[in-house]
């Protein structure tokens, strides 16, 4: 069935009006919209599953040759915290959908966030929580059940096909939703256990204080629409618990992914990885690529669904550092080589560099063209260019004091320094593009605690370096060291983590 030609023909004249939606009773000029009607800029998700018919639409599904699954998501590049968001919403008999507010952009968005449920459940038998207007697992929808009316939101709800205006305003833990201007749920989030909701899950979003809005798919056989998405903060993200940080890491030791939010202790997650990570990459905002033994694996970073893997005994022997482009080849470090896998995952190439480049750790790909290598006692800085010999792809190095050893990772600077962490020898160091050491800092730690291995790091939107302070292999290594440290830009330290059972982190990825 072409659901897109048949959606359109029945309601072209309705898709240009905007349903009432003032339950708040505030002024749709306060409003700003986040949905430009063209396409999908200022959101992350797959722009094939999540796509414009026509101006002023936004459907999931129904796209001739492109077939969703089950989870697939789309969510707003900002994040928000108390606001009051307005948008029209429907959908067709079985569809279901829902939308996530406060969501981190980790886990699932009903656990992690809120989930308000946007589905075909009137004449369904299922729980209040899980109703159109229910907040999945949080709160029950208004049961308007009657003995004249037995259908659960029949007074409340359009029939299939039909828009439906919805509202939801977010006010500290304060929650209220109308659908077609009906108060139909209202919860005060502060009264609600984290642990467990009435799906007998762990519900952290109900702590959560800022977020990601996303629409997510439950049945991907049935479309649905949105249009006329606005917002209007109430406080902007920024002012929520600034000082407060939220990452990702990965605990070298254990063999698994952590996430701490520190505003949200509740929000606590981890999962285990097959072998031990050496690095942790972004391919754009929502695929985390985790370097493996003998590979790579690709996860969804919003749902932490393991996509695919590259696993390749032949070719890599302990690869370190892997990075996959935006056009789906894939570039894996492995000793003193570089390997090229098409997107179909195969492998292409090698490329390699001479003598000086070897124990190497972490690569980074620049925006000059080249890319970035930990090697054991500096970094280089090399082209990956098969007409050239190795050694003169390597186009510059830069050497550590003598006492460095395994090198990790290196990236350039908006003011032209480059910006390396030691290794073995635990130091923040900057390089002028000459190779000349401009400085050297390490934190100072308290009494009974040290610095040990500085290894992965991010640089922030405001220029700080968060950076993992790698602390050994075994149980007694919990201990020795703040095992996230964030350096300012003249090298003061500002923020640091540690944690008993935070286990020996080596790679972090923030999320700011």
């Amino acid at each position: 069935m072409n659901w897109t030609k048949n959606m359109i023909a029945g309601c072209v004249a309705c898709a240009a009006l905007a349903c009432a939606a003032d339950g708040s009773g505030l002024d749709e000029s306060e409003f700003t919209s986040i949905f430009n009607g063209k396409d999908i800029a200022g959101w992350i998700g797959d722009a094939n599953v999540y796509w414009v018919p026509e101006p002023g639409i936004l459907q999931c599904g129904g796209r001739d040759g492109v077939t969703p699954v089950p989870d697939d998501y789309i969510m707003t590049e900002r994040e928000y915290a108390d606001f009051v968001i307005r948008f029209d919403f429907r959908t067709w008999k079985g569809g279901d959908n829902g939308i996530g507010i406060r969501y981190p952009g980790v886990d699932d968005m009903a656990y992690s966030g809120i989930e308000m449920q946007l589905a075909d459940t009137v004449r369904k038998t299922w729980p209040r929580h899980c109703s159109m207007g229910g907040f999945y697992g949080v709160s029950e929808a208004l049961d308007d059940r009657s003995a004249a009316q037995p259908l659960l939101g029949a007074t409340y709800v359009k029939p299939v096909g039909e828009w439906n205006a919805c509202e939801i305003k977010a006010e500290g833990p304060h929650l209220t939703a109308w659908i077609n201007g009906v108060k139909v749920n209202e919860v005060d989030l502060s009264t609600r256990n984290p642990d467990t909701g009435y799906d007998k899950h762990p519900h952290a979003g109900v702590r959560a204080k800022k977020g990601h809005f996303i629409f997510w798919v439950g049945n991907p056989k049935v479309p649905t629409q949105w249009r006329n998405i606005r917002v209007k903060e109430l406080k902007p993200a920024a002012e929520m618990d600034p000082e407060k940080r939220r990452f990702l890491y990965s605990d070298f030791m254990n063999r698994k992914l952590v996430y701490v939010d520190e505003a949200n202790p509740a929000a606590y997650w981890e999962t285990f990885l097959p072998e031990v990570a050496f690095d942790l990459t972004r391919c754009g905002l929502n695929r985390l690529v985790v370097a493996q033994r003998h590979g790579c694996r690709l996860y969804d970073l919003g749902q932490m669904r393991f996509l695919s893997e590259i696993k390749d005994s032949e070719h890599l022997k302990y690869a370190t550092s892997a990075t996959r482009l935006p056009d789906g080849r894939t570039f894996i470090l492995d000793g003193s080589a570089i390997h090229e896998y098409g997107a179909d995952g195969k492998w292409v190439r090698k490329f390699t560099f001479g003598d000086r480049v070897k124990q190497t750790r972490i690569m980074r790909f620049t925006d000059r063209g080249t890319v970035l290598i930990g090697a054991y006692t500096g970094f280089a800085e090399v082209v990956l260019d098969e007409s050239l010999p190795p050694e003169k792809r390597v186009r510059a190095w830069f050497q550590l004091p003598g006492e460095a050893r395994y090198c990790y990772q290196a990236q350039w600077q908006k003011d032209g320094t480059l910006l390396t962490t030691g290794g073995y020898l635990p130091e923040l160091v900057r390089f002028a593009a000459d190779g000349k050491v401009l400085s050297r800092v390490q934190a100072r730690q308290p009494d009974g605690l040290s610095n040990y291995f500085y290894a992965g790091f991010q640089v922030l939107s405001n220029g700080n370096c968060m950076l993992a302070n790698w602390t050994g292999h075994s149980g007694r290594d919990f201990r020795p060291g703040w095992k996230l440290i964030e350096f300012a830009p003249d090298g003061k330290v500002v923020w640091h983590w540690n944690a008993e059972w935070s286990g020996t982190p080596n790679a972090v990825i923030v999320f700011e």
